[in-house]
């Protein structure tokens, strides 16, 4: 793929579904990003129909993405109100909303753990905390670093729950062999130092199973909002 249209799906909000092996339908663009990166490394198709399919489902929401945070707003509401969902709201000032029945949340000193409860092939967790001394760019820059892998992604695009806050984001996809094992970091400058959300997750290769663990994944930083 292209680094042009690379770009392209960073900068696009709204819901898509990608195909065989693909882990991801969300509804934010950073989340997108993620989660799509690391399917794209276990997925067994060509790249080139990936790569159509993919851009044939973006174009067609573009529409969403253009209407503007409102219409993207009353959509994620609908879905809330036909689920049981909960709400986490943080002290620092940020709140998410989660499935209980497949999401545990745990607190421990100043980090908040959001884990994947259903069936899954690893351990699917978002770490979320405040970093008070580092930017978010020199906080994901370090990461990637100390990754030490030469197939991370890294890119920006405006941070979800905003509308012009830069958000910082990285990807380490799985390999084509081995656990599938993925690590994925979005930050954004926020109170002096930055907000951080870490994903660590395992693709199995079996569809269903990841497509549940990306969606609700997906849900808890699609959902960010700010007091």
């Amino acid at each position: 793929m292209s680094q042009t249209k690379t770009q392209k799906l960073f900068n696009i909000r709204g819901e898509f579904i990608m195909k065989k092996n693909l882990m991801a339908k969300t509804i934010s663009a950073l989340t997108a990003a993620v989660f799509m990166m690391g399917a794209l490394a276990g997925c067994g198709k060509a790249a080139e129909e990936q790569e159509a399919s993919i851009f044939e489902k973006v174009i067609e929401e573009e529409a969403v993405a253009k209407a503007g945070p409102e219409v993207f707003d009353v959509a994620f509401g609908e879905q809330q109100a036909d689920s049981n969902y909960q709400k986490y709201t943080d002290p620092k000032g940020w709140s998410v909303t989660y499935d209980p029945a497949y999401i545990n949340v745990m607190s421990q000193d100043d980090e908040v753990f959001f884990v994947y409860t259903g069936d899954c092939a690893g351990s699917n967790v978002i770490e979320a905390y405040y970093e008070p001394v580092f930017s978010a760019k020199d906080l994901v820059d370090a990461t990637v670093k100390s990754w030490g892998n030469a197939s991370a992604i890294q890119t920006e695009s405006t941070f979800p729950g905003t509308e012009d806050v830069t958000g910082h984001l990285a990807m380490l996809p799985p390999t084509e062999e081995g656990s599938g094992l993925y690590e994925a970091i979005i930050a954004r400058d926020y109170k002096g130092g930055c907000l951080v959300f870490e994903t660590t997750g395992h693709n199995s290769g079996d569809d269903e199973m990841d497509m549940l663990v990306s969606d609700n994944l997906s849900m808890v930083i699609d959902s960010i909002t700010f007091c």
